[in-house]
């Protein structure tokens, strides 16, 4: 799947920017690849997504909710060591957590609008070698509150509407 970086959005949590990801343009993979079945369910819901992470100030409000819930996942659920008995119920308090914030996350344009966003993964390995950030989610265009409809650059209106049956 290629992708088209379509501009900048502002990450906000409760009021505070607490990061920068890509508006991207997501493109189907090519239809003859794979078998049928499978292909029906790589079905796109959305045109749009956002990806990457660079954090702003305001992400050290947040940063440990992510780095904890990022540890629990790599853990296999586990927020500890594995033999701990509470180490199973902070895990799932991690994710928890990880799920309310990424639920109220907000993500506006270089104008302000609001682009309605389903975060899909939000993740922190600063406590691993590689250190990396990143953020994915789908953008929700039944809801979305920009004057414009969103259209991937090069593709007609045509390519887009849904069958008329």
């Amino acid at each position: 799947m290629t992708t088209t970086i379509l501009t900048t959005l502002t990450v906000s949590y409760r009021g505070t920017p607490i990061g920068r990801t890509s508006l991207v343009a997501l493109q189907p993979p090519k239809p003859a690849r794979g078998p049928a079945a499978l292909r029906a369910k790589l079905l796109l819901r959305s045109e749009f997504g956002v990806y990457g992470f660079q954090p702003l100030p305001g992400y050290v409000n947040v940063r440990e909710i992510v780095v904890n819930a990022t540890l629990a996942r790599a853990n296999l659920g586990y927020l500890g060591p594995v033999d701990d008995p509470v180490s199973d119920h902070r895990g799932r308090e991690a994710k928890e957590a990880l799920s309310a914030l990424e639920a109220e996350l907000e993500f506006n344009d270089e104008s302000g609008n609001l682009i309605p966003v389903q975060v899909i993964s939000f993740s922190d390995g600063s406590y691993s070698d590689d250190g990396s950030l990143s953020l994915g989610g789908l953008v929700d265009e039944a809801t979305a509150s920009v004057y414009a409809h969103l259209r991937a650059p090069g593709l007609s209106d045509s390519e887009h509407d849904l069958p008329t049956d």
